[in-house]
């Protein structure tokens, strides 16, 4: 649909197509290159290779303006193949729909994790009825593990293994904006997911817990090193915007804390992660070389595509397969030095890692640390290095922030 919108016309097959020993089923896309649109299909669809911009040996090197590496249909998780000929293959147009509904054989699943579309329907379901759960597939079915259940349709199954309430969601941001929480917003109202918009002064005043479920720190709104509190310079400020003056600070801390202490949750994202190491966990930064960070000379990912192993048996993970792309803008990666009181969701299992666009020094990544998630108290505090949500793109990984949110206000039935 993001292609059709840019003018690329797309066909789906009417009939099975065998091509390279491999066999596609009948409404598989096609996207034929001869076409007017030809170079944005390839933009879209092929790895970018970005050069080594290095202005002389053991120099640093110089950053591309924008991101080196976008391709959307691997942001987007879609599987594809180049195919050279497709004979007399029978094709017909394709005309955009709704594909995120489902039925299922016995009761009322609506979708599956693995639909990034699905959690719209979750979140309007919560919205209305509030009743809405997890439900286990039998092994091998072709929707992947899981499927979303509407809880008001009266139907008894005993493999419900999570039941859902709506949650109360605060969303962090500034005086001024940031735009990393202005796309965050963009997101949660393209899915209907209902969320408050809180700035530190209100986190300062604590008593959180009685407002919200989860809250979600955006790149950019927790610093490595907090600063005492200071009252914010009000002059020239409207009245109204005063209260949305203020950082994170000192004093935010031990509120933080106390809300996940409580059974809060908190997600973080990018830069954010540094929460981690402020609340005391086990955990620092992969890309240290003798008490500091690796130099750029020698390892440098500007907006690029990695490839990631995903332990996608934990919750956080639903929908995800056992690998994804995440786009990475030298992102966080963290070093675990206590797996009981951190655990990993994602990381770089490779020395190669890149997909799409550029990536010096890459084999600094392995054996680092994408994703975590902490137990705090009776709360959880998540730990999303990568881009996640990039610029509205990544559809691959939105399901791990959803189910973030989720998780917030879920109940575990069964195993």
């Amino acid at each position: 649909e993001a292609l059709i919108a840019n003018g690329v016309k797309i066909e789906q097959i009417v009939q099975p197509f065998t091509y390279g020993g491999k066999m596609y089923p009948r409404g598989t896309f096609v996207i034929r290159t001869a076409q007017a649109f030809r170079p944005h299909v390839l933009d879209m669809m092929e790895a970018q290779d970005h050069p080594n911009d290095i202005p002389a040996p053991g120099a640093a090197p110089i950053p591309p303006y924008d991101s080196a590496g976008y391709t959307l249909a691997l942001q987007m998780g879609v599987k594809f193949e180049r195919v050279l000929d497709l004979g007399r293959l029978r094709t017909e147009a394709y005309v955009p729909r709704d594909a995120s509904l489902a039925s299922g054989s016995n009761g009322m699943w609506f979708g599956v994790p693995n639909w990034t579309d699905s959690y719209k329907d979750v979140f309007r379901i919560l919205r209305t009825t509030g009743k809405a759960g997890l439900y286990k597939l039998e092994p091998g079915s072709q929707f992947g593990q899981f499927a979303f259940w509407d809880l008001d349709s009266k139907t008894e199954n005993k493999a419900i293994t999570h039941t859902f309430k709506l949650p109360r969601i605060a969303l962090w941001d500034r005086y001024g904006g940031s735009m990393e929480s202005g796309w965050t917003r963009w997101i949660m109202d393209q899915f209907g997911i209902p969320y408050k918009v809180v700035y530190p002064q209100e986190l300062d005043a604590g008593q959180l817990n009685s407002k919200f479920d989860v809250i979600v720190f955006v790149d950019g709104a927790i610093p490595e090193e907090l600063g005492p509190k200071r009252t914010p310079n009000t002059e020239g400020i409207p009245a109204v915007f005063q209260a949305w003056l203020g950082n994170i600070n000192q004093e935010t801390l031990p509120k933080l804390r106390e809300f996940l202490e409580n059974g809060g949750s908190i997600v973080t994202l990018g830069s954010s992660t540094s929460l981690a190491k402020l609340l005391g966990l086990p955990i620092e930064s992969h890309l240290m070389e003798g008490g500091r960070p690796t130099p750029r000379t020698r390892y440098y990912v500007p907006g690029s595509i990695l490839n990631v192993k995903v332990d996608n048996g934990q919750p956080v993970a639903w929908g995800m397969e056992d690998r994804a792309n995440v786009m990475f803008d030298n992102s966080p990666v963290f070093k675990i030095l206590d797996a009981a009181k951190v655990r990993p969701v994602a990381w770089f299992d490779s020395d190669k890692p890149l997909v799409s666009g550029w990536a010096w020094g890459q084999s600094y990544l392995k054996d680092g640390v994408a994703i975590a998630e902490a137990p705090v108290g009776k709360g959880k505090l998540y730990l999303f290095g990568p881009e996640l949500l990039y610029r509205g793109q990544s559809w691959g990984t939105f399901r791990l922030f959803f189910n973030a949110l989720l998780l917030s206000r879920a109940e575990r039935v069964a195993p």
